[in-house]
């Protein structure tokens, strides 16, 4: 007889470490757009003609980076939103494991760490290995080697 394991508590911090990820990456995109939108209407209001060619100029070769950063913003909050639905996998594990580890090059550090820390503890990872997960690591047999 097989026992359900409860879900662990780590994935409530972690749900919420995606949808704060997403957010903040939401936020970050509309800011950029606002800022890169009005760039050239303040650099308009400069009164020295040859210093506004010249901002303008700079920033005409800033504008598509900042275009790819937005994109990049808000896809990057399409992926933490989906990563709220991870499957009870392994592979779900991993995908967590990464958008924690993104996670950590934002301002969400500190939670990110603690999210991390209990994310590799091996009750949480073994409720991912559970029994809707498919074959464990020990059912599969070993690769035969050509002797």
């Amino acid at each position: 007889m097989t026992s359900i394991q409860p879900a662990p508590g780590v994935l409530i911090g972690y749900r919420a470490l995606c949808i704060g990820t997403a957010l903040l990456m939401v936020a970050t995109g509309i800011g950029m757009q606002f800022f890169t939108g009005f760039m050239p209407t303040l650099l308009a209001d400069i009164p020295n003609e040859a210093e506004r060619h010249r901002q303008l100029a700079e920033w005409d070769r800033l504008a598509p980076m900042m275009t790819l950063t937005v994109a990049y913003c808000y896809g990057l909050a399409v992926i933490y939103g989906l990563g709220v639905f991870i499957p009870r996998k392994f592979w779900g594990w991993v995908i967590g494991i990464v958008l924690i580890g993104l996670a950590l090059t934002t301002c969400a550090l500190p939670f990110a760490i603690w999210v991390g820390i209990l994310w590799l503890k091996p009750e949480v990872r073994s409720w991912f290995e559970g029994p809707t997960a498919g074959p464990s690591r020990e059912t599969i047999p070993p690769p035969v080697s050509g002797e």
